[in-house]
């Protein structure tokens, strides 16, 4: 996997923010630092490559991904210009997974979780359905024998994401 501590951009300015959702012009991408990276599995179109903000929120990632029909993609910091990694449909399915467990253990609990967090983790696990046909009991069975991380709410900039998959929580075979 590319170096977390990827150069910065250095001759260009910033992505345009009225891409939030991360289309970016491929001859922004081939004049940075890309050039190095394995983007081989990364679906490129005639004109732009599909690029998610660290910013996003992991439901919005997920499905930006499953609309694609990406496995992974790259992660920009639009702050700093700078390529933080790959993040895999795999990496957000985990996570889902994971604080998909977590709310259902504080379900009962004095502090109830936001249905918005419910709402958007029912959505990445319907989209991953659709996604794939791979059996979600075996994702889920294989998900038991790793310990669990860090709770990662789906509306957890992908940053936190890409912070937990370094430390090795996102190997989760996912069999499409």
């Amino acid at each position: 996997p590319p170096s977390p501590s990827l150069p910065p951009f250095t001759s260009l300015p910033p992505p345009p923010s009225s891409l939030p959702c991360c289309c970016l012009p491929i001859e922004f991408l081939m004049a940075s630092q890309l050039r190095g990276l394995q983007i081989s599995h990364v679906l490129t179109g005639q004109k732009s490559l599909i690029v998610l903000a660290s910013s996003q929120k992991v439901a919005d990632a997920f499905s930006t991904l499953t609309e694609a029909r990406l496995t992974a993609a790259p992660v920009l910091d639009v702050a700093t210009g700078r390529f933080l990694g790959f993040i895999s449909i795999q990496d957000l399915l985990t996570y889902a997974l994971h604080q998909d467990a977590f709310l259902k253990q504080h379900a009962k609990s004095a502090e109830r979780p936001p249905k918005r967090a419910r709402k958007e983790l029912t959505t990445i696990l319907d989209d991953f359905s659709q996604y794939s046909s791979a059996s979600l009991a075996h994702v889920m069975s294989s998900e038991r024998q790793t310990p669990p991380p860090p709770p990662l709410p789906a509306t957890a900039p992908l940053a936190a994401g890409l912070a937990l998959a370094s430390l090795g929580y996102h190997r989760i075979p996912v069999h499409p």
